[in-house]
């Protein structure tokens, strides 16, 4: 029997642009009709590794069935596994990561392989292993982080970095296109593509036309018919604005669900090539670097609202608008920004320089709690005018409730990141007590390093009182109300606080200017920060600022403001 085999590299001249044009408008009908699709995962680093590559995959269910155990237990980052496993050695855990952590993941144009195919068979040099197994190993490989695992020359616990890349997308894809699989979308094409790009939004491609070219390679042909035109883009800016036109307007008009405001807050992203409308998402520059993590938008912010945020129920009407570069969306414009206040200093990421040194931690800190306390200064009171001063010198209070501001500062998280510790108004108070405590404890402490080189609460009996001692424990120490307060009020890092002209207290994306105006969108799930601009024919249109957190605007409460609903022409 001959058994017909179809390989890219081999298949496709990769010289040939024209060429490669048209074979990526048939890998969809290709990987689809086969019957099975091997997928090359490579060799290991070194050749040790690759000789544990078999034992690595005789590990893998005993590997899914820790994963599990993990799930169910609290250990957090100290969790023990079972010896085959924790005692494995270096080479041998390389090995499992090779397999579960590989590069062949991250890639674009390798989704469909595995996304689409009838049967699917992973191969690492002579080993086979089954689809269903390495989706299961691969799924939950994010919590390896937490494991503890030892190197069997020293004894010393090993750390498995926290992945750079979500290594399950191909096959939460799979779940969405494969008509088998519960997850498989039956609301349509458009509603289809909008998940599967969003899943996509951190994976690799050299070329930016690839972004949209890949997913075309993975909805179902139909709807590829209605994106054939994209194939003739004149720049990546027009195939980005085509791109996305495509998916709002053919989503609508009804939106029930929050795939597509999360495609729409992708556009609303740090790093943007020159030439795109404000609603259009830049689809190359879209991986972590160039978001504003970590509360990229304010959909990841809403994980912990509880009960979670709705600003509109109203159904969403969406419509292009008279040129390329618009879109239509209604809504209520409803108040216009005042005051716009500094934002949270920057704690560096773990990429980023000083992350993990205990002195660049301290500095910060301090930083968080001096701008806290003129942040509050500014927003709850305002001071004392010309007129008032000789009769009182008090400040003015300015109508913003301690209820509304310690709210706002942390996008109404009732809880913390462990969803262990609810957060109070006396929450921030003791913030506040501590932060004073220790803005006065500092200059001790650099002075301490200063003359012995170490992070002064490492050395014996660095504190000179019981208080002192208590006060760094409230920041440092795990499950301290307080520094979980300080470390979801640093989440809020590029954005900016703002007041408005009715007395509403917000934030949105850094760059927010007065006379900016805040929006809600029908069926949105937090408001808008919008800035008019004018055209020569005096039309109003807007421009996007960013998605928002504003006080008393998140539950719905503009569906009942008597306010006009409009046609908001965005650009």
């Amino acid at each position: 029997m001959i058994i017909p085999y179809w390989i890219d590299a081999i298949c496709i001249n990769q010289a040939d642009d024209e060429e490669k044009t048209l074979q990526i408008k048939l890998m969809n009908t290709i990987y689809r009709q086969a019957d099975k699709v091997l997928v090359w995962l490579g060799e290991a680093l070194t050749q040790e590794q690759q000789d544990l590559i078999p034992r690595a995959i005789e590990l893998l269910p005993l590997l899914v069935k820790e994963h599990a155990r993990y799930r169910l237990s609290t250990a957090g980052p100290y969790f023990e596994v079972a010896p085959e496993l924790s005692h494995l050695g270096r080479d041998g855990w390389e090995a499992i990561l090779h397999l579960v952590r590989n590069t062949y993941f991250w890639r674009v144009w390798v989704v469909q392989e595995v996304a689409l195919a009838k049967g699917v068979m992973f191969l690492c040099g002579d080993h086979e292993i089954s689809l269903q197994l390495m989706e299961e190993a691969v799924v939950d490989s994010w919590n390896l982080r937490n494991w503890a695992i030892y190197d069997l020359t020293n004894g010393q616990r090993m750390r498995v970095q926290a992945p750079s890349h979500d290594d399950s997308v191909v096959f939460k894809i799979r779940h969405i296109v494969q008509p088998d699989h519960k997850d498989y979308n039956t609301e349509g094409n458009a509603h289809q593509t909008i998940r599967i790009a969003n899943l996509l939004d951190n994976q690799t491609c050299f070329a930016p036309q690839d972004r949209v070219l890949g997913i075309l390679g993975m909805v179902q042909e139909e709807f590829e018919g209605a994106g054939r035109e994209l194939h003739r883009y004149t720049s990546i800016p027009h195939l980005y604005t085509r791109f996305s036109t495509l998916l709002f307007t053919a989503s609508g008009p009804s939106i029930t669900d929050l795939h597509w405001w999360f495609y729409l807050s992708m556009a609303f992203n740090l790093k943007r090539i020159d030439g795109l409308p404000s609603w259009v998402p830049d689809l190359h520059h879209n991986d972590s670097k160039c978001k504003r993590q970590p509360y990229e938008s304010m959909l990841a912010a809403r994980v912990y609202s509880d009960p979670p945020w709705q600003a509109s129920s109203r159904p969403c009407i969406v419509s292009k608008g008279s040129r390329s570069d618009e879109i239509i969306l209604r809504g209520k414009l409803l108040d216009t920004v005042l005051l716009v206040h500094p934002e949270v200093p920057h704690f560096p990421g773990d990429s980023e320089p000083g992350y993990g040194d205990g002195m660049t931690w301290l500095r910060v800190m301090t930083d968080v709690i001096q701008w806290e306390r003129k942040l509050a200064d500014a927003v709850l009171y305002h001071p004392p005018s010309q007129s008032t001063r000789a009769a009182s010198e008090e400040p003015v209070y300015s109508g913003i409730s301690e209820d509304t501001y310690w709210r706002t500062l942390l996008a109404d998280a009732r809880v913390d990141f462990t969803g262990n510790k609810k957060f109070t108004r006396e929450t921030w108070l003791l913030f506040r007590e501590a932060g004073q405590r220790m803005l006065v404890l500092v200059p001790r402490l650099e002075e301490l390093r200063k003359t012995t080189g170490r992070d002064p609460w490492t050395l014996p009996d660095w504190a000179s009182s019981e208080q002192e001692t208590q006060t760094m424990h409230s920041f440092r120490g795990p499950g301290q109300p307080v520094g979980s307060f300080a470390a979801v009020l640093c989440f809020t890092r590029h954005h900016q606080l703002f007041g408005t002209e009715h007395g509403r207290l917000g934030f949105t994306a850094t760059g927010v200017q007065r006379g900016d105006v805040v929006c809600v969108f029908n069926h949105a799930v937090s408001p808008h920060v919008l800035r008019r601009v004018r055209d020569r024919d005096g039309a109003a249109r807007y421009r996007f600022v960013g998605d928002a957190y504003v006080h008393g605007l998140m539950y719905g409460e503009s569906d009942d403001l008597d306010v006009e609903e409009r046609d908001i022409v965005l650009v």
